[in-house]
């Protein structure tokens, strides 16, 4: 009668997926290390919904204009849930102990993801802002 789900190795994995919704769990991996974050994305389908469960995390947020980018970065604090809604391009910078809840549509990781590669310029820009949020995070 009661199920449960647990995912421990590095990165992204939708542990229940139901007709309209699905819930994940988002651990650390190399490409979430605010040094190698690259680029950023999209859902135009679907709010995401991130929970920091441990560790320690800086949610991306960023608007595009163009070849420009304004980028905003917050602090995640445990247990606070955190809204990215749709057609809002984001990523996440997460230390190695980071776990995070990630609630979302159903399939969203396969049919609703938009990427946009930064370039040097912008990966330094939100390097320094995610260094300067989360000291922690580097």
């Amino acid at each position: 009668m009661i199920e449960k789900y647990k995912h421990e190795a590095k990165g992204y994995l939708p542990c229940l997926i139901n007709t309209n919704w699905q819930a994940a769990i988002l651990n650390f991996a190399e490409e979430q290390e605010a040094k190698n974050i690259d680029k950023i994305e999209k859902h135009t389908q679907t709010d995401e919904i991130f929970v920091l469960l441990h560790g320690n995390a800086v949610l991306i947020a960023a608007d595009v204009y163009g070849n420009e980018i304004s980028i905003k970065t917050e602090v995640m604090e445990k247990g606070i849930i955190y809204n990215i809604p749709q057609n809002v391009w984001h990523n996440i910078a997460m230390d190695k102990n980071a776990k995070i809840f990630i609630f979302e549509n159903s399939n969203t990781h396969l049919n609703d993801c938009t990427y946009l590669s930064l370039n040097d310029r912008q990966q330094k820009e939100l390097y320094s802002l995610i260094v300067q949020a989360g000291k922690c995070i580097k």
